[in-house]
């Protein structure tokens, strides 16, 4: 298949053809402008209105509760300190519903251990000071019994036996 040909001239330009396709262009005009005047540049092309940004996706927001019993948890830690039974208690507690939970509580563990430990040294300075203060008495019955009745100095200090 073969086009036709176009021959000619565009006023003031020019043709050439290829395989059966002319172009047709203008010839470049004189620059009128002088060398003191600035040149513009070529005008950008448009591209049409500014588009929108794209719509940003919806926040999502972490739907994960607080641990379960983490803050009685630091509570009992802080009172075993204080109260070592009340501590204990509330670790407990903290302890129990982290596990129905399925969530590790490490404070609340702290607090059981801190608990017992003090518990534990409370009861064996109750027990040494009980066992000090009836030696203190037996001692100070067999001191009377060997003095008798009356008050009594010894070494700075005043003994009443009755």
């Amino acid at each position: 298949m073969r086009f036709p040909t176009l021959s000619g001239t565009v006023a003031g330009g020019g043709h050439e053809s290829y395989g059966g396709m002319t172009r047709f262009f203008a010839e470049p005009k004189e620059n009128s402008m002088t060398d003191e005047q600035p040149q513009q540049p070529p005008p950008q092309p448009y591209t049409g209105a500014p588009q929108p940004p794209p719509p940003t996706p919806p926040q999502t927001y972490d739907a994960t509760p607080a641990p379960v019993g983490q803050t009685m948890g630091i509570v009992g830690l802080v009172l075993s300190v204080i109260f070592p039974l009340v501590g204990l208690v509330l670790s407990i507690i903290a302890r129990n519903q982290s596990k129905r939970a399925g969530v590790e509580n490490g404070p609340a563990l702290a607090g059981i251990i801190v608990s017992s430990v003090l518990i534990v040294l409370i009861a064996i300075a109750s027990v040494l000071l009980i066992i000090f203060a009836i030696y203190a008495v037996n001692h100070m019955s067999e001191f009377c019994d060997a003095l008798g009745q009356g008050q009594w100095n010894e070494n700075g200090f005043t003994y009443t036996c009755r």
